[in-house]
């Protein structure tokens, strides 16, 4: 196989952005593109620099999955997580070692975010349903009313450095999570 073509293995479903920054250099490097490659990332880091100026620094951000039975938080650990992270907010840490746990609303009121981002996988969802148990009011998020249901494509499938300017971009187009409090 190494004479057909080169074979590099690198991580991508469970990386974080970091790693994937390190993946992107590698995969310029070994196809030639080492200097357009870098000349790519530099403008990403400047880009991501620029969003990271537009959000309150240390505002506590959450971002999970929703399906029918199931909220699924993105930690600083995931990839989602880890970008949100770079931008400056504060981002839960991994939970009993799991790094994306399924977890309730009991533990997502523990969380308490300030901002709350929400990628719906299915019409019925669980954050739907949660919106009508009387908990719900106690989470900061929602008293605020800074819930936000965010593209599950781009947010929870999509890796890169399109995909995290895009979550960045995202991230500062709402009007709302650009005044929170610090």
């Amino acid at each position: 196989m190494q004479q057909i073509a080169p074979v590099l293995l690198l991580k991508s479903r469970n990386e974080t952005y970091a790693e994937n920054l390190q993946s992107a250099a590698i995969i310029g490097e070994m196809v030639g593109k080492k200097r357009e490659m870098q000349a790519r990332l530099e403008q990403h880091k400047e880009r991501m620099a620029q969003w990271a100026s537009q959000l309150p620094k240390g505002t506590r951000v959450a971002f999970g999955t929703s399906r029918e039975q199931q909220f699924n938080l993105h930690t600083q650990e995931t990839w989602t997580g880890s970008v949100l992270a770079s931008l400056g907010l504060n981002v839960p840490a991994a939970m009993a070692g799991a790094s994306m746990p399924s977890i309730g609303l009991e533990q997502l009121l523990a969380v308490n975010p300030a901002w709350l981002l929400v990628a719906h996988y299915r019409e019925e969802s669980i954050v739907k349903r949660w919106q009508q148990d009387p908990l719900w009011q106690m989470l900061t998020a929602a008293q605020k009313q800074q819930v936000a249901s965010v593209d599950s494509n781009t947010w929870a499938r999509m890796r890169g450095i399109f995909a995290a300017e895009r979550i960045a971009a995202d991230t500062v187009k709402s009007s709302t999570i650009s005044r929170l409090p610090l």
